[in-house]
C-alpha cells in the first residue's frame, strides 16, 4: 500500500493512514481535474519534494490522467499542500477563497453570476456540487430571512472519513467566494457539524438583505 512521509507531511500522512484501503479507498468518489488549476498553478514545485508518492506527485504537477480524479487522491494533495506551503490554517482558507474568486471572475461566469441573485446562487448548489463532485451530495434548504439577514443551511453527505476536517472547513472560503460572486453584501458561511467521520456536515450561509 502506498505511503508518504509522515515527517514531511504529517496532515497528508495521518489521512492516507485513516483510509481502509490507501489511495484505492472510496473508488466511486471522484472529483473534476479543473478543481486542481489553482494547486498545479501556485503549488506545483511541491511536486518535486521527497517522500511524495508518484501519483501525489504527478497530481500537483497537473498530470492526472482524466477528467475525473480520484477524490482520495484530491484529499491527499489538498493537505500535502497544508503541509509544505502554509504555517497555519488561515492562510490556507484565504487562499481558498482567492481561488474561487477567481474562478469565478472568468468572463464566462462572472456576467453569469453577477446577474443571478444570491438566493439562486444558494439553490443551485446541488447542482454546481454534482457537476464537480462524485459520490457525495450536497443538498440546500429553503433561504429563509430574519434580523436583516437572508441565509439557509446545506447539508453535504460523503462516505464517513472521506474529507479531512481541514478540507471542510475551507469549504466556507468556497461558500463566501459564490456568495461574493453574486454580489451578496457580507456574505458568511460556517461549519456546524466539522466531524469528518460522521459522513455528513452542515452548513449555514447568510448575506445581508
Amino acid at each position: 500500500m502506498v505511503t508518504i512521509d509522515p515527517g514531511r507531511f504529517p496532515r497528508a500522512a495521518a489521512y492516507l493512514a485513516s483510509m481502509p484501503h490507501g489511495l484505492e479507498s472510496h473508488p466511486a468518489c471522484k472529483i473534476r481535474d479543473v478543481v486542481l488549476e489553482p494547486y498545479v498553478r501556485d503549488y506545483g514545485a511541491i511536486a518535486a519534494e521527497p517522500g511524495l508518492p508518484v501519483p501525489v506527485a504527478d497530481l500537483l504537477r497537473g498530470r492526472a490522467a482524466g477528467s475525473w480524479i480520484s477524490e482520495v487522491l484530491f484529499q491527499v494533495g489538498h493537505l500535502v499542500v497544508r503541509d509544505r506551503a502554509f504555517a497555519a490554517d488561515a492562510p490556507l482558507y484565504e487562499w481558498m477563497r482567492s481561488a474561487n474568486a477567481e474562478v469565478f471572475d472568468k468572463p464566462i461566469l462572472r456576467n453569469l453570476m453577477r446577474l443571478v441573485s444570491p438566493s439562486l446562487i444558494v439553490l443551485g448548489a446541488s447542482k454546481r456540487w454534482a457537476a464537480f463532485h462524485l459520490g457525495s451530495d450536497l443538498t440546500v434548504e429553503r433561504v429563509v430571512e430574519a434580523d436583516g439577514r437572508a441565509g439557509s443551511v446545506a447539508h453535504l453527505r460523503y462516505p464517513p472519513g472521506l474529507f479531512s476536517a481541514l478540507f471542510l472547513e475551507t469549504l466556507e472560503s468556497s461558500f463566501v467566494a459564490a456568495l461574493a460572486a453574486s454580489r451578496a453584501r457580507e456574505p458568511q458561511a460556517k461549519i456546524l457539524t466539522p466531524e469528518a467521520a460522521r459522513g455528513c456536515s452542515d452548513y449555514s450561509v447568510s448575506w445581508r438583505l
